[in-house]
């Protein structure tokens, strides 16, 4: 497993930013100092995954069983009923208990990280 299979370019490219950030409030470095050290840290970051794997596969079955569950409510509500006002409502049931439960998911792993200093950037939603 690699950062990249964690995240997108987009949010390792936030995280990096709230990473070098962090190094130039902290140790009192210029930019390009941070930028060099954030840039060494990622090539190391790899190594440091190992550690995180029987989360990191127990956060994927979760992933998981939440997406079975909300295909089986989406097959089981939606695709049976045959009033399009009544389907209509379902649907919308079964998407926001599934976006609720998805943000819960997404809140609980990040939690860790927000109560860590500098852990990361928290515009990086």
């Amino acid at each position: 497993m690699a950062l990249h299979d964690l995240v997108t370019e987009s949010e390792l490219s936030c995280i990096l930013d709230g990473i070098k950030d962090f190094l130039v409030e902290t140790y009192q470095i210029t930019g390009d100092e941070a930028s060099r050290i954030a840039t060494s840290g990622e090539a190391l970051a790899d190594d440091y995954l190992y550690d995180y794997s029987p989360y990191l596969e127990w956060l994927a079955s979760i992933r998981q069983y939440i997406g079975d569950t909300f295909e089986q409510q989406s097959a089981k509500e939606i695709e049976n009923e045959c009033e399009e006002t009544r389907r209509m409502v379902k649907d919308a049931a079964v998407w926001l208990a599934f976006e609720c439960a998805k943000r819960y998911y997404n809140n609980s792993s990040f939690e860790l990280a927000r109560n860590r200093q500098g852990a990361g950037n928290s515009r990086c939603k």
